[in-house]
């Protein structure tokens, strides 16, 4: 079943608001300037906000990379054109004004996009990460879920161990991220079987390699991370969940390197569709979810947001 928060963020940028905005811009008669100018900063700060937080977490969307570039370029455009459309049509009165009704909900919805789209772009402290290799090789992989916001991590939200987690998909030379549409096959998705390396030098301290293979967009919300490795390197340990069942090479007490294969990306645990989950922490193994302290990632000295791509060059 596709849940209805995952419809949800479709609703809010793809497209029907954008549609609205540039139809109530075009048609729209202003009588007074300073509502005019209130319309026009919430549609500019809207189409700011979507654009650094979209596309939505746990939501795989063939077309969400280029879209993101019209919700930076095509959309405002076409605002800007509907507004300067309609700007001479109107009768401004004179004066300044402030009214309840429009101008008090529109300072409140720039103040609300706003907030979303600049405490996106925060970067936290990185004296306290760690630098990690990627884990993929060979391909353009999708940060579907990053950062240190709740906007754009829904990771963030819970204030645990996986704070600062991230998921990853893969893309294909159109930029699409699985077969088809919402997909019920999880070999439809190009991440899937994808194989997964250790990212640092460390030992390997928790393996489950018995979850079964879930379905897209069928979440076993009880799943956790499903077949998982879980790597220590001095206080720090590395997560890497939602593996394939029987492709796991790592065992507990095992010393592994930076580039070892681990396994492969599969579709176990609470996962909407086939993805590489990662999170680093300070913790006990049983802590990995929740009750250890989270860990900045830094992949090569990056740290990443969603929708950054990471296009990795093909190793020997």
């Amino acid at each position: 079943m596709i849940l209805l928060y995952e419809i949800a963020p479709l609703l809010y940028a793809f497209p029907l608001v954008p549609v609205i905005l540039v139809l109530v811009a075009k048609r729209r008669r202003f009588r007074s300037k300073t509502t005019a100018y209130l319309f026009i900063l919430f549609g500019l700060t809207y189409f700011f906000a979507v654009y650094i937080t979209f596309p939505p977490a746990r939501f795989s969307i063939p077309l969400s990379y280029y879209y993101r570039i019209s919700l930076a370029l095509l959309w405002p455009l076409l605002f800007i054109f509907s507004i300067s459309s309609s700007w001479g049509k109107s009768e401004f009165d004179t004066g300044v004004r402030l009214s309840l009704w429009p101008d008090a909900l529109f300072i409140f919805l720039i103040g609300y996009f706003s907030f979303i789209g600049t405490s996106s772009l925060v970067v936290p402290d990185k004296s306290e990460a760690i630098d990690i290799q990627f884990p993929l090789r060979d391909g353009s992989f999708f940060i579907s879920c990053g950062g240190s916001s709740i906007f754009q991590n829904h990771h963030a939200m819970y204030g645990d161990s996986q704070s600062y987690g991230y998921d990853i998909m893969q893309l294909n030379e159109s930029k699409n991220s699985s077969i088809g549409f919402l997909s019920s096959k999880p070999s439809d998705y190009f991440i899937h079987s994808t194989d997964v390396y250790s990212p640092i030098d460390g030992a390997v301290i928790s393996v489950v390699d018995s979850v079964g293979e879930g379905v897209p967009h069928n979440r076993d919300s009880q799943g956790g991370a499903g077949n998982y490795v879980l790597i220590k390197r001095d206080s720090i340990s590395i997560l890497l969940a939602h593996l394939l069942k029987g492709s796991i090479a790592a065992s507990v007490g095992q010393e592994v390197k930076a580039g070892q294969f681990l396994g492969k990306v599969g579709l176990s645990g609470d996962a909407n569709e086939p993805h590489l989950h990662i999170h680093a922490y300070k913790g006990a193994p049983s802590e990995m979810i929740s009750g250890g302290i989270p860990v900045l990632i830094l992949f090569e000295g990056d740290f990443l947001k969603r929708a950054d791509v990471v296009q990795v060059v093909k190793h020997k």
